[in-house]
């Protein structure tokens, strides 16, 4: 081989291989912008994701405040429907018990005016008035 043919198959080859680094440069920055524009887009709904999170972190610190205003409030209106009933049923228990003793106290009357009538009848008998 010739030193001109040596040369000319050095250009080729030194031809070919920049050829090929050019194809890869091209493929490395197309790969390159396709990495930048998934990181901008991975970046804008990584954003979009906290600024959601952030969003429903409000919403459930919302909601747990007004759960326990809710809860707060149930167990103050329990809290006074209980006191009424006691109170209902200790006014309950105390007229009942009223009525017990007047009750009583008429059953009192009642056995009186019997022994006062049996006595007023067995004198009648006694006195020889049938």
């Amino acid at each position: 081989m010739t030193p001109e043919e040596r040369l000319d198959r050095i250009e080729r080859d030194l031809a070919g291989v920049v050829q090929t680094q050019s194809r890869h440069s091209d493929t490395l920055t197309g790969l390159m912008r396709t990495l930048v524009a998934f990181i901008d887009s991975s970046s804008v709904k990584i954003a979009a994701l906290e600024h959601g999170l952030a969003d429903l972190r409000q919403l459930v610190g919302e909601t747990l405040t007004n759960l326990n205003r809710s809860v707060d409030a149930f167990l103050d209106g329990s809290s006074t429907r209980l006191t009424r009933i006691e109170t209902n049923l200790a006014q309950l228990a105390e007229e009942s018990a009223q009525s017990s003793r007047a009750a009583d106290a008429r059953m009192e009357r009642v056995e009186a005016n019997l022994d006062a009538l049996i006595r007023a009848i067995t004198a009648d008998r006694h006195n020889g008035k049938n």
